[in-house]
């Protein structure tokens, strides 16, 4: 090592002791002139003042000694929206059987852009793929680099705990290159290629439940079956923010309609049309609901392994969604 070179370790050594040098560390007079001490002063001042130009350097330097630098990601928080979600449309034709689920409405959800791998894509230098089983991607954030059609960039806990994502269009449409790109950690901005040509569209938007409000409440209409000219509904309602598929409900009711006076069914200003009703099953529509609520698509296929615990830039997890 040159006489004016330095280590990382020892400028860091340096900047953590006395910024004057460690001769002047030393208490006590010793005889010498202070016009002596003056210059020693003046000399450590210039050594320290070295030491951090070296540090400085080194530093900046250090991408290549330590840890690759990558562009730092260009993206912008999405901010989920309010609104009702449900399990129907108006107007179409749904079935149950004694004991399942009619109808399944929460109002007060908050929505994010959502999508599912319809199809497998492969990342090329990575140990991890995404998998059809993962479930619902989230668009947590917006793609602001440089590719023009980037839009979103999709994240899913199956998938590097959300560290990694992929970058999309609106529609799911892959074309920026490179699209997958690290978010967090030491290698920030690191991106990998995919081995499909491009572009694709692997993945279908659906809407994601990123959360809840304070007072939000799911309500379920359960279907009990048909005796006489009678029908059995169980109304079930979750509030709290206990909306997960296991949680108890809060209040249950039992109501019975008689067919012979009406085909309508009205209920938390939800209007439903019976079209057949038996013992094995009903056939319903609903005409009309209080506010209009986003359809939410059947739940994709469940996850084999749950994924790896992280407490991550968020602050935490997202509360479960309930299943449509």
């Amino acid at each position: 090592m040159m006489e004016d070179e330095i280590s990382i370790a020892e400028a860091s050594r340096h900047l953590n002791q006395d910024p004057l040098g460690s001769d002047l560390a030393r208490p006590a007079h010793t005889g010498r002139s202070p016009f002596r001490k003056m210059k020693v002063r003046r000399d450590a001042n210039v050594r320290a003042g070295m030491r951090r130009h070296r540090l400085a350097v080194l530093v900046a330097a250090g991408c290549g000694l330590v840890a690759a630098c990558y562009p730092i990601p260009r993206v912008a928080p999405v901010v989920p929206v309010g609104e009702p979600v449900s399990n129907y449309a108006p107007g179409e034709t749904l079935t149950a059987t004694p004991g399942t689920v009619m109808i399944d409405r929460t109002d007060g959800s908050q929505i994010l852009p959502g999508f599912i791998l319809k199809q497998p894509i492969r990342v090329l230098g990575t140990d991890k793929q995404p998998t059809e089983e993962a479930g619902l991607w989230a668009a947590r954030f917006e793609y602001r680099g440089d590719c023009p059609d980037g839009h979103y960039i999709l994240t899913n806990p199956f998938f590097y705990e959300e560290r990694i994502g992929i970058i999309t269009t609106r529609d799911g449409t892959i074309v920026c290159d490179p699209p997958v790109i690290q978010l967090v950690g030491g290698n920030r901005g690191r991106t990998w290629r995919l081995e499909d040509a491009l572009p694709i569209q692997p993945f279908s938007p659906v809407p994601y439940i990123a959360g809840f409000s304070q007072d939000a409440v799911r309500w379920q209409l359960l279907y009990g079956g048909r005796t006489g000219n009678t029908v059995t509904l169980e109304y079930r309602e979750f509030r709290n923010g206990a909306f997960d598929d296991n949680a108890a409900p809060v209040y249950q009711q039992q109501l019975t309609y008689d067919l012979r006076s009406t085909k309508t069914i009205t209920f938390r200003k939800t209007q439903l049309e019976v079209l057949r009703a038996t013992d094995r099953d009903i056939a319903f529509r609903v005409l009309h609901e209080d506010a209009r609520a986003t359809r939410m698509p059947p739940p994709p296929p469940r996850p084999i392994a749950r994924p790896e615990h992280r407490e991550d830039e968020r602050g935490g997890e997202d509360q479960p969604p309930p299943t449509y």
